[in-house]
């Protein structure tokens, strides 16, 4: 009888080891820290022309990825002040938030603002370029906030 405790102490102890050693092969690991998100403070940030097709993408809610190196989007203003990137941070491959500022005195801005295009240059080597591209654009001012989402389509691998 003190045998048979014994060897099922051994085969149970074997149980939960083989046991705990299957799952594991299962789970996925991690290999490091997670990425820190990519922050860019001053981005460099253009208006542009497009043509009237690339024009029509980027109405409502729209974005576009112009180039490996370019994603462009409406923002609005007038002649004193213009809603403006401030910085953007990459928050993984293929989703990025832009922090819109206004661009100029607020209490001057006036009630004759307009839509047109801006691009904003990012590396490539930053997102996924043959992903849907999830821009968030983040808006404040004084305490007030709100924010939009586009989502610019992938550029083809070919």
């Amino acid at each position: 009888m003190l045998r048979f405790p014994r060897l099922f102490t051994t085969g149970a102890l074997t149980v939960v080891v083989a046991t705990g050693c299957g799952a594991a092969s299962h789970q996925r690991t991690a290999t490091g820290p997670a990425p820190k998100p990519i922050v860019v403070a001053h981005p460099d940030v253009r208006s542009i022309q497009l043509p009237r097709a690339k024009l029509r993408q980027l109405q409502g809610d729209g974005a576009l990825l112009l180039s490996p190196s370019q994603v462009a989007f409406m923002t609005t203003g007038g002649i004193r002040c213009a809603w403006w990137p401030k910085r953007f941070t990459v928050v993984g491959p293929s989703a990025i938030r832009i922090d819109m500022r206004v661009n100029g005195d607020v209490s001057r801005c006036g009630s004759g603002a307009v839509g047109f295009p801006i691009a904003v240059k990012i590396s490539p080597r930053m997102i996924d370029i043959h992903r849907p591209l999830t821009v968030r654009l983040d808006y404040k001012v004084g305490t007030t906030r709100w924010n939009r989402t586009a989502v610019a389509s992938a550029i083809s691998r070919s």
